[in-house]
């Protein structure tokens, strides 16, 4: 073998193998031609060190982010307003938002999520339709506590509420404070 030649293993992978250099650099390529035939994606960009460090939360189906000059009164009357309802668990965390033009800044964010009956009274109150047993017929019916066992995948909380049902049911769960008057003292 020749001094510029590499040798290739292949049960091998890492930064150390051609294929990860290879694969490396056509990710750059890429994403510098998406930079360059489409003016001002660059802030669609994250740099890699970013998401590799940062660790998500399995407890957020919906995040509410509050721009950083948002007053704290603002802030702390939301939260307490969403506190109020039943059965749901907001997590704040205060989040770096970086901008291309201008310096980072710190803002705060609300990771919110709520227990499966909730989601589950969520389901019923927007009659989303859930699929039945195939013993019953199978197909779709509008969700209903009171034939809880009649559908597909019941037991399985994290298979029978799709994410895209959880974020409806919470912004559902979010509006709905809009037309309740409270008096929050």
């Amino acid at each position: 073998m020749s001094d510029g030649e590499e040798t290739t293993d292949i049960g091998r992978s890492g930064p150390s193998t051609p294929r990860w250099r290879d694969a490396k650099s056509r990710l750059h390529e890429a994403s510098r031609m998406i930079r360059r035939r489409i003016p001002r994606s660059g802030h669609l960009m994250t740099a890699k060190k970013f998401w590799l460090q940062t660790l998500p939360s399995k407890d957020c189906d919906i995040v509410i982010l509050f721009p950083a000059d948002a007053p704290e009164s603002t802030v702390s009357y939301l939260r307490t307003r969403l506190a109020q309802l039943p059965d749901i668990a907001i997590n704040t965390r205060a989040v770096t938002v970086t901008k291309v033009t201008s310096k980072p800044e710190t803002c705060l964010a609300f990771q919110i999520t709520t227990t499966y009956s909730q989601f589950l009274q969520g389901l019923e109150d927007l009659k989303i339709p859930k699929p039945l047993r195939e013993d019953l017929g199978g197909g779709l019916k509008e969700f209903s506590f009171s034939e809880l066992n009649n559908y597909k995948k019941i037991t399985e909380e994290d298979k029978f509420v799709t994410s895209s049902e959880r974020q409806a049911v919470l912004n559902h769960l979010i509006n709905s404070i809009r037309n309740k008057n409270i008096l929050i003292l």
